[in-house]
């Protein structure tokens, strides 16, 4: 039990790791395209029907990105679930690099 809750404990401080890197980057302006990408995806519904809502958001004017990366955003529970799958998704490749 306690090397699944370690290794969930890394997992959590992994992503949360490259989410600050995300946001440092977008600070620094260099994620301009990224950015938009993200912004392209979700609107089509590609990464879910929470990120969908989050983008329409940001669309609206309501937020930006910037403050979902930097977790200021009121709406940034809407992105948990993409974040979450993003996790499982890329878990296995950190492991196999971290060793």
């Amino acid at each position: 039990m306690t090397t699944s809750v370690d290794a969930a404990q890394a997992e959590l401080r992994d992503a949360l790791a490259a989410l600050r890197r995300g946001l440092e980057a977008v600070r620094a302006g260099r994620r301009t395209d990224q950015t938009a990408t993200l912004q392209e995806q979700a609107l089509s519904g590609a990464l879910g029907a929470d990120m969908r809502t989050l983008a329409e958001r940001v669309r609206a004017g309501s937020t930006t990105w910037a403050e979902v990366f930097d977790g200021t955003a009121s709406e940034v529970d809407l992105a948990h679930a993409h974040v979450a799958q993003m996790v499982d998704l890329h878990a296995p490749e950190l492991r196999r690099r971290l060793r």
